[in-house]
């Protein structure tokens, strides 16, 4: 079974000053389905790709709230629609020295973006507590420029603050 967002990563070490389910998988991976078939291989960024990415991420006024020069490492790596046959843009996976701890307003994908099948989705925005995150997930989309989604990784204590409200139309 394929997982919605597919990524392959390349690390970089941190000089950027971001409700989706994510897979990480090594570069030029490949997928085996139920039936046994395999996938092609899954798509990668281009130098040129990894660098708009991480220049559009310096740019979210929400993530450099986060960041405020703290020490980090980062991994981009390609964002797909299902089965790695479109590409919607990147996804940032940063790690911090010492965790991360406040109250913030991020972006993230609704949950009308269903089994990223196609590169249309909704954008609302979490307002959020965030006790002691080790790490963040950023998508963000290169047709719109924009980081669409930021979201802490899985060992943080997280509260919502209040319900999500409508940011972007659809990404096309």
């Amino acid at each position: 079974m394929l997982m919605p967002f597919e990524l392959t990563f390349r690390r970089a070490v941190g000089c950027l000053s971001a409700a989706a389910v994510v897979a990480i998988v090594p570069l030029g991976a490949s997928y085996a389905r139920d039936d046994g078939s395999v996938t092609a291989p899954i798509m990668s960024l281009t130098p040129e790709q990894t660098a708009r990415a991480i220049d559009l991420a310096k740019s979210e006024n929400a993530l450099n709230s986060v960041l405020g020069g703290r020490p980090h490492t980062t991994e981009v790596g390609a964002w797909t629609t299902m089965g790695g046959k479109e590409l919607i843009g990147a996804a940032i996976q940063l790690r911090f020295d010492k965790p991360v701890s406040g109250t913030f307003e991020w972006p993230g994908l609704a949950a009308s973006y269903g089994e990223g099948r196609s590169k249309k989705y909704d954008v609302t925005t979490h307002r959020i507590r965030v006790k002691k995150a080790n790490g963040l997930s950023l998508l963000v989309d290169f047709d719109s420029g924009k980081v669409v989604s930021i979201e802490t990784t899985i060992d943080a204590d997280v509260e919502s603050l209040d319900p999500p409200t409508d940011r972007l139309p659809s990404g096309e």
